[in-house]
Parts: C-alpha cells; sequence; structure tokens
C-alpha cells in the first residue's frame, strides 16, 4: 500500500510539472494563436458577432487567470507552512510531503485530502507517530486554507459561490478525474457568465426591470 501510495505521488508531481513545461510552450504561441482565431472569427461570421466572442474571450481568459493565480499563490504558502512545521517537528520527508499536499491544493477542497493520504501512509512506513503529526497538520492546514487563506487570495475573483464551486469540483471529477476536478471550477464560472448571467441580463433588460 505504502509503495502504491508513493507512486501515485510521484506520478501526481510529474504530471504537474509536465503540465508547467506544456502551458509555458503553449503560453509562448498564444499571441499568434489568438491572432489566428480573431481572424477566422471576422472572416466567417458578422463583425458584430465576432466583436461579441472576442470579448467574451476576454472574460473568460481572465477568469482562468485569477483562478490559476490564485491558486498558485494558495498551494505556495501551503508550502512554506508546511517546511515551518513539519522540518523542526523532524517529520520524514517533509519537503516532499509539504510539496505533495501543497500541489494537491491546487484542486478546490478535496486535494489537500486526496494527498494527505500517501502522505500519511508513506510516514507510517518510518514513524508512526510522526505519521500523527501529518494527519493534524493535514487537518489544520485544510482548515486555515478554508477559513483564511482561500479566502483571503480568492475573495471574489473567480465570481461563483462557495455551492458551485464543489458542484464544479465533483462533475468535473466524474468526467475528467483529476485535471477535471482542477478545470471544474473556472469552467462553472466561464458557464455562469456565458449562459447565466448574459441571459439573465439580457432578459432583465428586455422587461425594463432593475434588481
Amino acid at each position: 500500500a505504502v509503495t502504491s501510495a508513493v507512486s501515485v505521488s510521484a506520478q501526481m508531481v510529474m504530471r504537474f510539472f509536465f503540465g508547467i513545461v506544456v502551458s509555458i510552450y503553449f503560453l509562448m504561441g498564444k499571441e499568434e494563436l489568438i491572432t489566428q482565431f480573431k481572424r477566422f472569427l471576422y472572416a466567417i461570421f458578422s463583425k458584430s458577432f465576432a466583436r461579441k466572442t472576442v470579448e467574451t474571450g476576454r472574460e473568460i481568459n481572465v477568469i482562468f487567470m485569477n483562478f490559476v493565480v490564485s491558486k498558485i499563490l494558495q498551494s505556495l504558502i501551503m508550502f512554506i507552512i508546511g517546511l515551518i512545521v513539519l522540518i523542526p517537528l523532524k517529520v520524514p520527508l517533509a519537503p516532499l510531503i509539504s510539496l505533495i499536499i501543497a500541489i494537491t491544493n491546487m484542486i478546490p477542497y478535496f486535494g489537500p485530502w486526496i494527498g494527505a493520504v500517501p502522505c500519511v501512509l508513506l510516514t507510517m512506513f518510518y514513524d508512526p507517530w510522526k505519521a500523527l503529526i501529518v494527519i493534524i497538520y493535514a487537518v489544520g492546514i485544510q482548515i486555515l486554507d478554508n477559513l483564511i487563506i482561500g479566502p483571503k487570495i480568492m475573495s471574489d475573483q473567480v465570481g461563483i459561490s462557495p455551492l458551485l464551486v464543489i458542484a464544479g469540483v465533483t462533475i468535473g471529477g466524474t468526467f475528467g478525474g483529476i485535471l477535471g476536478m482542477f478545470l471544474g471550477v473556472p469552467l462553472v464560472a466561464v458557464a455562469k457568465l456565458v449562459f447565466y448571467d448574459r441571459f439573465v441580463e439580457k432578459r432583465l433588460k428586455e422587461k425594463e426591470v432593475e434588481i
């Protein structure tokens, strides 16, 4: 069980860094892709439709950027806290444990628990009492993140309620696994913006209602 947990954790870390490399290459060619996409829109569709699509694309980009930057900052803070707490307590592989819990924190709500399980199993292999410290740390850092770190950093940048966040994580995880759990929240925010907010705003203007 311990070997399996370590293997899963290692794969998770490798996939994370692979994703970073792919993202960097994608960002390097982003401007060219955007330019070609705009040319295609204006060539095929009306100016009005193309302009609205481009504006919606900018808003979607802001949502994703705010979400990703906020989650990276959260994870960085959690990693630093993990080093400060676990290293003085002489927990085996403290930097790796802090890194795993910080990386899995990129998945809202459920991420740290997913990362804590292999960390606890790994620590039990060295010292069961240290594993208890890891359990206490995992619970404490999750409470701290949910009550203080998360709200302070995320605030209202993504623009959806906690209930929709949970729904995004659950639906994303069902269809896309770990990656789906990460992307589920910004995708729900985008769906809310495009299909709900715009529709409601349009209908209220048509009915001349101000709320």
